[in-house]
């Protein structure tokens, strides 16, 4: 950063790969009876960085272009074990600020004559080109779908079907802003003169996103639910049947599963999701932080999925309005997970049962005096763990916030998972002494 402020941004960006067949790195292989690079590693290292080194001579000299102010590399290594350096590079005079034409003179993208440069033909061939595409060539990486899928516009030369008309680039772009607005509390609308989203298209892309969230292959579904199954143990039997009765039958319970690190709720979560999604049962998955959410099947965090502000209060509410699409995807929804809920606040709790309870009172009256409405919540975590954070809170208001004081709280019926499904043997002593220590019985013991 400092050469930046100095000099201003660099000119060029150059890469240096190693060759496991330089000259230098085979001659000596056979020396040690191996023809494998990988044999030796340091020797590919230094090789590669006495190469290096002279090109950074090179570049010093002015050997390709001007010597430049500056240059600065960093080195670093492939999955196989290769090293390779980016090396950036901070001109004078006249390339300073490099053109097309001062690039094309010396970078280029054509194959070198093979009768009049048969060796360079022979290095551009052998290190720079992919094996043909096509049907008789499917393992080309150029064959790859994601591959095509980038850059299929450049390729077609951007044809109008694939571009957005400037009224819907605008009202694209205002979406993406109110979006951005909303995490800070603030909207388009407090800003005088400020043109607002279309509407229909943000309902549009909303019914599109919900859609894509229910759109599960059911033998797909089936399948991985079959393999998952028979590996439960007696203790995730009893809640697996308990959750998946509720939703089957309408019941509309609350659980909490209480289980510490290791006890296979995830693995349990997977497996009641499989379930019900197989019989075309809608399920909604969302966690208190973004990485437990990374681990089930279209997780997402509980802010997210249900809007829930960020500011919490004894009387909030999910910013979830009555009839909207957002609205009508949770009101078909027939079971919630909420994984690691001891890390949120119980007012997000409470916030979300009362959304709930005002969306489905529309069609059931009923509703209104139903814990989450009458919809089946599955809630699981640790207490042992982290609870919520309170700002230069007291112990006593971090308890407080804790959902086990939410008058939530006295609806569930809990389960326990004590069996460890991670640990060895030989290491079950030092995991119950881990949960010892939170439960605050480890006193006065090694």
């Amino acid at each position: 950063m400092a050469i930046c402020r100095w000099h201003g941004n660099p000119d060029l960006f150059i890469t240096i790969t190693t060759n496991p067949k330089w000259d230098e790195i085979t001659d000596h292989l056979k020396m040690y009876g191996s023809d494998d690079p990988n044999d030796r590693p340091d020797l590919e290292a230094r090789v590669f960085k006495m190469k290096l080194d002279e090109l950074i001579s090179d570049f010093n000299r002015g050997t390709f272009f001007p010597r430049p102010k500056a240059v600065v590399y960093t080195i670093e290594f492939q999955k196989q074990g290769l090293p390779h350096a980016h090396i950036l590079l901070w001109l004078e005079g006249d390339f300073r600020t490099p053109t097309a034409s001062d690039i094309d003179r010396i970078i280029s993208a054509e194959l070198p004559d093979k009768e009049k440069d048969p060796e360079a033909y022979a290095l551009v061939e052998q290190h720079m080109m992919h094996d043909p595409c096509g049907k008789d060539r499917k393992t080309s990486p150029c064959m790859e779908e994601e591959d095509v899928l980038m850059h299929q516009r450049r390729l077609l030369r951007f044809p109008a079907l694939l571009q957005l008309t400037p009224s819907e680039l605008q009202h694209y772009t205002l979406i993406e802003i109110e979006s951005l607005l909303q995490n800070f509390e603030r909207s388009l609308n407090d800003f005088t003169g400020m043109p607002l989203p279309n509407k229909a298209i943000m309902d549009e892309m909303k019914k599109k996103a919900m859609a894509r969230h229910n759109q599960f292959d059911i033998a797909e579904e089936t399948m991985i639910h079959q393999s998952l199954f028979d590996k439960l143990n007696h203790q995730q039997r009893a809640v697996y049947d308990a959750v998946t009765t509720s939703v089957n039958e309408n019941q509309g319970k609350l659980f909490f599963l209480y289980g510490a690190g290791g006890r296979g709720k995830t693995f349990l979560y997977k497996t009641i999701i499989a379930a019900l999604r197989s019989t075309g049962k809608k399920v909604i998955p969302v966690a208190s932080s973004s990485i437990a959410a990374l681990l089930l099947p279209g997780g997402r965090t509980a802010h997210s999925r249900f809007s829930i502000p960020l500011k919490l209060y004894e009387d909030t509410y999910c910013e979830v309005k009555t009839g909207t699409v957002q609205a009508n995807f949770l009101s078909e929804t027939d079971l919630i997970i909420w994984d690691e809920a001891p890390m949120a606040h119980r007012h997000a709790f409470e916030a979300v049962d009362r959304t709930l309870k005002d969306i489905l009172a529309v069609s059931d009256a009923t509703a209104l005096t139903k814990p989450f409405g009458g919809k089946t919540v599955l809630l699981g975590g640790d207490f042992r763990q982290i609870l919520p954070v309170i700002p230069q809170g007291t112990r006593q208001e971090t308890v407080s916030a804790a959902l086990n004081r939410s008058p939530l709280w006295k609806y569930c019926d809990i389960f326990h998972l004590t069996q460890n499904m991670r640990v060895e043997p030989e290491e079950k002593a030092f995991a119950d002494w881990i949960l010892k220590v939170g439960d605050g019985r480890a006193a006065g013991e090694p």
